[in-house]
């Protein structure tokens, strides 16, 4: 009976090997490439062009084909295969080097058949194909010598002499060529990420702006450098073994839907949707494996059990130490409120405006360095346990909301609702000064955390830090008269009503000096401060002001008004000074250059 055996399995190897020979040397339809190859190699090959690799070696027949730049196995089974052996493959068999051939002639003159060569039944047969056609290369047994192997080409009756080590190399079962990636693709290429552990919440994560963003079970930052080694791992993960290529029945191996220990899906740039793994159980027979599956797919692998521990992370062990309230881009207000005050800022058309205590034109790249400022402000240490008392507190003493909708409608001037009126993506954040210290939390988050101290003033609702730093913007061509008046001195020049040059005013006129207006006007038509001071309970007079030791009068003509005085204060350090539009309460700092420009002589 074992005879009867043994040679059953050889006839159906030797069928096996004469059909694989048949398809590829007698199956019509498909043109040889034409076979040597080039002096000093023995196959013409083009492997940029090659998209179809088949080999028959230990009783195996696979078959592999190129879809774009991946290789895909056809038979026995269809899986994935593996693109780098593949290639080392094309490139073993271009390289093959060409000795002098062995005809059929000398041969028999020899008395010598195939069979003498190991090629009347070829220990290993490649097919190649690429755009030229296809090639089939049977390799038979070693020279006398090992110094070579006996090579056939296609139809060729030719045997030819070649050094090479492809044979043993050349894969005997599929499970050789497979690709044992658990994943394909760039991990830089991942902008999303979601894994859930059976016994935890869905953690969700999105790539924006080049960060890492906790989408659930909250909305957070998370950090950089656990998330990216995660989704390495991921990429890096090998198959061990291929369990199975028929799966029935996944409860079976713990990665139904329901029973998975883990599952991850990930999201690469470019693609329609995600591709979600599945961990299950660890194998009975090897407890640092576990199964695992692709979703949607019938095949069982076994990967590396430490997998689980590596992508079972917590999310509060994922999450940055710096805060983040939403999408910098997508802020459409601010408030910010302390016990006593409220700042609301609203984006209109024409860029920021302060709607809140007072109505003012805002400095856009002021209120964007807030927002940026805010979202990314560190956090000293997060504070454990569920919100208690302190935590309640935080929510009284005062709150920053940014909001990615404007107010509901409103008419122009109207005061600004409050929070609860806004639509659309909306974050609070609650805080509470103790020392040197803030307690703060977010609206829809139960974590409470303390935030590093040093950028205190992204807490404050005042609206001088970011108001437009437009001080005066006037039309040079309304202004009639320019008076600057000192202790002890004035000069003044008017515009000449019929002529329109400048004169000195008074008895005596003469022509003014034209550079030293012209500097003037300059300066008056876009004068922006340095900034503005914040002078608490102090008055004017803190800064030299209002008489100050120097002003600019200004006579308007049109709707520019009357006039417009500008003070000049007390020095603000050694290359700034104070100043104020008479008038108007605010108190700002202008360059030095400024007071410097009007100690010029108006006169010839």
């Amino acid at each position: 009976m074992k005879n009867t055996r043994t040679t059953f399995l050889l006839f159906c190897l030797a069928a096996a090997s004469a059909a694989f020979i048949w398809r590829f040397e007698w199956a019509p339809g498909e043109p040889s490439g034409g076979m040597p190859g080039a002096a000093g190699a023995l196959v013409s090959l083009d492997p940029d062009t090659v998209d179809y690799l088949g080999i028959q070696h230990g009783g195996a027949f696979i078959e592999c084909r190129r879809d774009s730049k991946e290789w895909e196995m056809v038979r026995p089974v269809s899986a994935r295969a593996d693109s780098t052996k593949i290639y080392k493959i094309i490139s073993e068999l271009e390289r093959l080097p060409r000795g002098l051939p062995i005809t059929a002639d000398e041969r028999r003159a020899r008395s010598l058949s195939l069979k003498d060569y190991g090629l009347d039944r070829p220990r290993a047969a490649v097919v190649v194909r690429d755009r030229t056609g296809r090639r089939l290369i049977r390799f038979g047994g070693e020279s006398p010598l090992k110094d070579a192997v006996y090579v056939r080409l296609d139809a060729d009756g030719d045997v030819w002499a070649t050094s090479t080590n492809l044979p043993g190399q050349l894969p005997s079962e599929a499970a050789d060529l497979r690709d044992r990636r658990l994943l394909r693709g760039d991990p830089a290429s991942v902008n999303r990420l979601e894994f859930k552990r059976s016994d935890g919440p869905v953690n969700l994560l999105s790539r924006s702006a080049g960060e890492w963003i906790f989408q659930k079970p909250v909305i957070a930052r998370a950090d950089e450098a656990k998330v990216t080694q995660i989704i390495r791992r991921l990429f890096t993960l090998e198959i061990q073994r291929f369990v199975s290529e028929t799966m029935s029945d996944p409860v079976t191996y713990g990665i139904g839907a329901d029973e998975a220990a883990l599952q991850a899906t990930i999201w690469l740039d470019g693609s329609a949707g995600g591709e979600t793994v599945l961990f299950g159980n660890a194998l009975k027979d090897d407890p640092a494996l576990m199964y695992a599956s692709v979703k949607g797919a019938s095949s069982v692998y076994a990967v590396p059990g430490d997998l689980l521990g590596a992508l079972g992370a917590r999310f509060t062990n994922l999450r940055g130490k710096r805060l983040y309230f939403m999408d910098e881009q997508s802020v459409r207000h601010v408030r910010i409120a302390d016990d006593k005050r409220v700042l609301s800022l609203a984006l209109s058309t024409n860029g920021w405006r302060i709607s809140e205590p007072v109505k003012l034109n805002a400095d856009d790249r002021l209120v964007r360095g807030m927002i940026a400022g805010l979202n990314r402000l560190e956090i000293e240490r997060f504070v454990d346990g569920a919100f208690t008392n302190a935590a309640a507190a935080a929510r009284a003493s005062g709150s920053i909301t940014l909001s990615s909708a404007l107010p509901a409608a409103s008419e122009p001037g109207a005061p600004v609702p409050a929070a609860s009126a806004f639509t659309g993506a909306e974050r609070s954040l609650s805080w509470r000064r103790n020392g040197g210290v803030t307690l703060a939390c977010f609206n829809d988050d139960s974590q409470c955390f303390e935030i590093a101290g040093g950028q205190q003033d992204l807490f404050l609702p005042e609206p001088l830090l970011y108001r437009d730093r437009t001080v005066l913007a006037l039309d040079p061509s309304a202004v009639c008269r320019i008076r600057i008046a000192w202790d002890g001195g004035v000069q003044a020049v008017e515009r000449d009503a019929g002529s329109g040059a400048w004169m000195s005013a008074g008895p005596g006129r003469v022509a003014a000096n034209e550079p030293a207006v012209d500097a003037v006007l300059g300066l008056v038509s876009y004068l922006k401060a340095v900034r503005f001071e914040l002078s608490g309970s102090a008055g004017p007079e803190a800064f030299g002001l209002p008489e100050g030791c120097l002003s600019l009068t200004l006579g308007l003509t049109g709707e520019e008004g009357i006039q417009k005085t500008l003070v000049f204060g007390d020095l603000a350090g050694r290359s700034e000074v104070y100043a104020a539009v008479q008038g108007q309460d605010s108190v700002f700092v202008l360059e030095l250059s400024a007071l410097e420009l009007l100690l010029n002589d108006l006169g010839r």
